[in-house]
């Protein structure tokens, strides 16, 4: 009875997460087709790295079109200098 229990947990676990990662990917895919209609409707539009969680997530999602987009990092306070480092460091690891 233990063991049934064990596997009815496991498999609802396993359907949970497989639902979280396809709803995960549904919001990828919209996400990387509106970077796709924003570069369609203005040149080169801005995409601001600042090394955080947003930054980061804007440029998983316009990934394959970097080239349609001006990317910029900036720091205006020395507490910004650590978040600046990690933008261009991301920027360094995928050639960008």
């Amino acid at each position: 009875m233990e063991l049934s229990r064990d596997i009815t947990h496991i498999e609802k676990k396993l359907k949970t997460e497989k639902q979280m990662q396809n709803t995960v990917n549904e919001i990828a895919d919209i996400m990387h087709k509106n970077c796709s209609l924003a570069a369609q409707k203005w040149n080169r539009p801005a995409i601001s790295l600042s090394g955080g969680m947003d930054s980061k997530t804007t440029l998983s999602v316009a990934n394959g079109l970097y080239d349609k987009f001006f990317l910029y990092s900036f720091q205006s306070k020395d507490t910004e200098e650590v978040d600046a480092k990690v933008a261009n460091e991301i920027c360094k690891e995928i050639d960008l």
